[in-house]
């Protein structure tokens, strides 16, 4: 390869590279598809009651969680998070009726 070529060469690898790099930092960013920033995750509470085990402990990044009727349920244990699933309405009182 002559001079020229490789001159070529180098140019179109640094130009592949700087747009992998580009789309990489782009992915990495959340805004590659869609240009919006990533969901952020909400504070976590300083403590919780598991409405399994009625046990009061304070929530981290692996505590199990689920979903219920646009509420957060924290659960002290994942067998919980489990027994909850089964029937939540049992823990939410959600289907109870009023005497």
């Amino acid at each position: 390869m002559n001079g020229r070529g490789m001159k070529n060469l180098f140019s179109m690898s640094v130009a592949l590279l700087s747009l992998l790099s580009l789309l990489s930092f782009s992915s990495l960013s959340g805004c590659a598809t869609t240009g919006a920033a990533p969901a952020q995750t909400p504070p976590l509470p300083a403590s919780a009651v598991c409405p399994v085990a009625k046990e009061t402990f304070p929530p981290t990044a692996e505590t199990a969680t689920a979903e219920y009727d646009g509420k957060t349920y924290y659960f002290c244990c994942p067998s919980c998070k489990g027994e909850f699933l089964k029937d939540p309405g049992k823990y939410t009182g959600a289907g109870k009726k009023e005497p």
